[in-house]
């Protein structure tokens, strides 16, 4: 049976409630930074390390931030020694160090170094990183988060931060956490009590937010060709045209899939290795996107093998062999029924304290000014804005429409004012809510600590003047 960690009131982390915890705990310090190592346990299985940077010398009321790292701890055991991006500094860090199936950091596949040592140990895969992540967050709600928070004393803000397999973590985390709340009279589903920590804003860079358009089946892999035109069609056009005198057009430009960059290939080959079956793609805590829309494929049996034969293209060995020998019999039951279209779901729920999140989504591809075109960490962050700015604007901005009877008073007619926008501003409120940032695979790691410097602190000014 799990022990319950006791409420702490004062979130500087000391001696005392490390005693009081129960649990064993290391510091290191330097002149400027500390950090501070925690055992959490965790509901599923076994614990998690969650180290505090940086918490002396801040007051309660400065906003958190929360760091999920690229790639899941090696050992369970080990004491991350994780560098932190430099804009984290100078606020309050907490880093939840939660398990995943290891695999080696981008361009830096070492055969001969410990990545085959990891092989041998138990693997975690989905879902165990979501609940460490959970776990982590409770735990942090629980011991830095305002106590017993009052509509006068709102609930601690936090920030949440995450780079490849962590950003669709991060985004879930903020997605599900971000409570906005509002007068009780004015909000009959008020929620009693607050939480003590409630996320403000998301910072993604280099996430995979749909991981079912890595299956064969998903429309994404399989672009409409748009039709060659006709040469006698041409031909009439350009006749037409000398005898009006116009300039021609410029010859529309032929969009081919963008080529995914070498870290986004390397997560996309490690889908069995994260997942133990396809089925775990549909979850929306691991492809955050879907909380906004169904995904139109089926759910397949094995991770390779497309469901639709129109895709299906058999290997050598296979050419002779029966559909009913290629595919399982759900999935032969299956390639009779057309695949389910893609409907929007309504998220947050309505009667919801959840809000979007501010969002800054970053992405190594389409830096140069070009389109991204395929499926690539720019197409994915481009999906998941659009989503997120949709459902930020019609959540939050419904327009109103005038009484037939006319307004009651003035108070009534500003509100009505207020909320009925036009679709400019619609998506001028969308696009400053979230906002992308392509920034190019070779973009240097101290351009992107300053974008995401300024974001981060334009946030924490504007909403607490700090």
């Amino acid at each position: 049976m799990l022990k319950s960690f006791p409420r702490v009131t004062r979130w500087r982390v000391t001696p005392s409630l490390s005693l009081r915890l129960g649990q064993s705990r290391r510091c290191y310090a330097t002149p400027q930074r500390s950090v501070e190592h925690v055992r959490v346990r965790c509901k599923s299985s076994g614990e998690i390390t969650v180290s505090l940077h940086n918490m002396a010398g801040h007051s309660s009321t400065t906003p958190l931030m929360i760091y999920l790292p690229p790639f899941a701890t090696p050992g369970a055991e080990a004491e991350p020694q994780l560098a932190l991006p430099s804009w984290l500094y100078d606020y309050p860090t907490a880093v939840i160090n939660y398990r995943w199936q290891p695999i080696p950091p981008p361009q830096k596949v070492n055969q001969d170094g410990p990545i085959n040592d990891l092989v041998r140990r138990p693997l975690l895969t989905w879902p165990a990183p979501i609940h460490d992540v959970l776990s982590g967050y409770t735990w942090l709600s629980s011991n830095l988060g305002t106590p017993s928070p009052t509509p006068s004393t709102r609930s601690r803000a936090a920030y949440v931060y995450g780079s490849y397999l962590g950003a669709a973590l991060a985004t879930s985390l903020a997605l599900t956490e971000s409570h906005h709340f509002q007068d009780p009279h004015e909000n009959p589903h008020f929620p009693t009590p607050r939480p003590t920590l409630t996320i403000r804003g998301l910072i993604a860079h280099n996430g995979i937010y749909n991981w079912t358009t890595l299956l064969p089946d998903h429309p994404i892999n399989h672009p409409r060709k748009e039709p060659e035109p006709d040469q006698d069609v041409i031909d009439d056009f350009n006749q037409r045209r000398h005898l009006l005198h116009t300039d021609p057009p410029h010859p529309a430009a032929h969009k081919t899939p963008t080529p995914p960059s070498k870290n986004f290939t390397l997560l996309s080959s490690k889908l069995a290795a994260l997942f133990p079956s396809p089925s775990s793609l549909f979850d929306p805590f691991a492809s955050p996107s879907l909380f906004f829309h169904n995904p139109p494929l089926h759910v397949p049996s094995t991770f390779d093998t497309p469901i639709n034969p129109i895709y299906r293209v058999p290997s050598p060995s296979s050419q002779r062999e029966e559909p009913a020998k290629v595919l399982s019999k759900d999935d032969l039951a299956l390639s009779e029924i057309p695949a389910p279209p893609e409907g929007n779901l309504i998220f947050p729920p309505r009667h919801s304290t959840l809000r979007i999140p501010d969002a800054l989504l970053i992405h190594d591809d389409g830096g140069d000014g070009t389109e991204d075109e395929g499926n690539t960490f720019g197409t994915q962050a481009k999906a998941l804005a659009k989503y997120m700015r949709r459902s930020a604007v019609e959540s939050e901005f419904r327009a109103v429409r005038k009484p037939k009877g006319g307004y009651e008073d003035e108070e009534e007619e500003q509100y009505v004012s207020r909320v009925v926008m036009s679709k400019q501003e619609r998506t001028e409120i969308g696009e400053r809510r979230v906002r992308l940032l392509g920034v190019g695979e070779e973009a240097d790691e101290g351009v992107i600590d300053e974008e995401v410097g300024e974001w981060i602190a334009e946030q924490v000014s504007e909403h607490y003047g700090e």
